[in-house]
């Protein structure tokens, strides 16, 4: 699935962009997520995505937690989940509150020119991922919600609520 959901559309991010790794594993170094935001995050995903299941990331750093589609969850034939091949993780986030996620190239556009994220380094070599900064308040959590939302309709094609 090359393009956007119909409703993805996110406003300019306020502020400078926060500075990041330019090293393995992709991390935010500055302006990280308060607690209560990326427990509030996690929270939603899983009262909200239907056929997510919280894990153990298979790609990331120990203190990371992924969402992964549930086995018998439908997914569209072209999506691409993040490494190593074989799993259904479409998103996970990291203790500094920022996310790696598997969207289309239309969302990450969207992301990177309003600046909440940025192409993961190895976008060129066929990682399908972009990272979401951290949401720094519970003013931003709902565009982090957005973005989650956005990985789960380029995996199922189903919009949240559907």
């Amino acid at each position: 699935m090359s393009s956007a959901s119909p409703s993805f559309s996110l406003p300019p991010r306020d502020g400078e962009r926060p500075r990041t790794g330019d090293a393995l594993p992709h991390l935010q170094l500055s302006q990280k997520s308060p607690d209560d935001v990326r427990e509030a995050l996690k929270r939603w995903v899983l009262t909200t995505l239907p056929e997510v299941e919280e894990r153990d990331t298979r790609i990331s750093v120990r203190t990371t937690r992924a969402w992964f589609l549930a086995d018998e969850t439908p997914v569209l034939d072209d999506v691409e989940f993040m490494p190593p091949p074989g799993g259904r993780e479409f998103a996970h986030v990291h203790l500094d509150g920022s996310m790696h996620l598997c969207v289309s190239e239309d969302a990450i556009h969207e992301i990177v020119r309003k600046d909440w994220g940025e192409p993961h380094p190895l976008k060129d070599q066929g990682v399908n991922e972009v990272l979401f900064y951290a949401p720094r308040s519970m003013a931003e959590l709902p565009f982090a919600q957005q973005a989650i939302a956005e990985a789960y309709y380029y995996t199922t094609g189903r919009t949240v609520g559907e």
